[in-house]
């Protein structure tokens, strides 16, 4: 080997050397309180420069306003700090669940004409496929993510049920054995993959929507400034020469939707605020009724006539944001609600029906099962084993349906985020 060559060798060498290290350093500093107080930062700071942005606001309180954004900052790096956590374990355990499985074909799996291992990666490769792309299909085509989730759920208790089956009766004299040990490899693997990434999924988006509640309790005022400003941006952005200024429908949708979460945690909150304790008096209540009609009627605001955002909308909106930036009770926008006219936040369901309704429905698959085991039937245990994969898995689809903090989308270029 000539002396260039070598001295190639040694400069790849030194490169991928120095990536490791980036890469074991990124990888350690999401343990770290500095990384999360970055994150936090440049959070804050990001919203920060929207606002600054706004036309509206341009003669506004602006440190009054900047004072209460930044109240968010903690709640935020509690946020980060978790995210950052979860993917680090997420990125461990998705390995441990992918390698594990391999491991275990590379030194039981029998031996025969094909490599098990190989075997193994194919399997997986093709299972992820058949669960994963027609999922991006049916959401696509149908525009709801639930129908893609569905579908990986059906897919992946069918191939659980299936491995089930070849686990009960092994029959290693079977030529087959060499393709069923990696069959069931696969599944187990791809099963743990599924589980660990929705787990994933569902603590930070849990985390965050904890986080906010608890923020918006203790500031509310702050809550429904930052609310507010999001008005005024949907409202200002919504005739600019972008792709949603021919959809203003949507964008007054999103402004309700804004002002009705306002007003839900005026109602909520702001009673224990003005008391100071959780048994708060009837004056309490009605000031807070109040200001969530206020709230509710800037409404009208944002409808967005001839697809145009009108100044004295505009400046309605403004109006409320600087006086709820003052954070006091004299000051907030306070209006009677409209006589035999219940709030809206007022109308909506407790969620119990919907809660029984859908664990109900997860349940039936079990409790069919449950009652044809009690019966006077004779079936195949190869039947039972295979669909009890399946009645468990549409119950845990279920469950996580009734406790899911927010329609949080399955989406893998996010899930490994720093």
């Amino acid at each position: 080997m000539g002396v260039g060559s070598q001295s190639t060798v040694a400069g790849r060498t030194k490169l991928l050397g120095q990536g490791v290290v980036r890469g074991l350093s990124a990888f350690v500093a999401g343990f770290q309180a500095t990384a999360w107080d970055q994150k936090a930062d440049a959070e804050t700071d990001a919203f920060l420069r929207e606002v600054s942005e706004l036309r509206s606001l341009a003669d506004a309180d602006s440190p009054r306003i900047e004072a209460l954004l930044k109240t968010r900052r903690e709640f935020l790096r509690s946020q980060f700090a978790v995210q950052m956590i979860a993917n680090r374990l997420t990125l461990i355990l998705g390995i441990a669940a992918v390698f594990v499985p391999g491991l275990v074909v590379a030194l039981e799996a029998p031996r025969g004409d094909e490599n098990p291992v190989w075997v193994f990666v194919l399997m997986l490769l093709g299972l992820s496929i058949i669960a994963t792309w027609p999922a991006v299909a049916l959401e696509t085509l149908t525009g709801r993510e639930r129908a893609g989730l569905i579908w990986m759920a059906l897919v992946l208790s069918t191939y659980s049920a299936v491995a089930v089956v070849n686990v009960a009766a092994p029959d290693r004299s079977d030529p087959e054995i060499t393709i069923r040990f990696p069959f069931v490899a696969a599944v187990a693997a791809w099963t743990g993959l599924a589980i660990v990434i929705v787990a994933r999924v569902y603590v930070v988006a849990w985390n965050r929507a904890e986080l906010n509640r608890v923020w918006t309790e203790q500031r509310v005022e702050a809550a429904v400034v930052m609310k507010l400003l999001r008005v005024l941006q949907i409202l200002e952005h919504a005739t600019e020469a972008d792709d949603n200024a021919s959809r203003p429908m949507k964008s007054t949708g999103a402004a309700r939707a804004l002002l009705a979460d306002a007003a839900q945690a005026v109602n909520d909150y702001l009673p224990r605020l003005i008391d100071g304790r959780r048994a708060y008096g009837a004056d309490a209540r009605t000031i807070a009724r109040e200001a969530a009609a206020a709230l509710l009627g800037l409404r009208s605001a944002v409808t967005l006539p001839g697809g145009c955002v009108r100044d004295e909308d505009l400046q309605r909106v403004k109006t409320a944001v600087e006086a709820w930036a003052i954070g006091s009770l004299a000051d907030l926008p306070r209006e009677a609600p409209p006589e035999g006219e219940s709030m809206e936040y007022e109308r909506r369901r407790s969620g119990l029906r919907h809660v029984t309704r859908t664990l109900a429905l997860g349940a039936v698959p079990l409790v069919l099962m449950v009652v044809v085991t009690l019966l006077p039937l004779e079936l195949s245990g190869a039947v039972s084993d295979a669909l009890t994969p399946f009645a468990v898995t549409w119950l845990l689809l279920s469950v996580a349906a009734v406790f899911a903090p927010a329609d949080v989308k399955l989406d893998s270029k996010t899930l490994f985020n720093r």
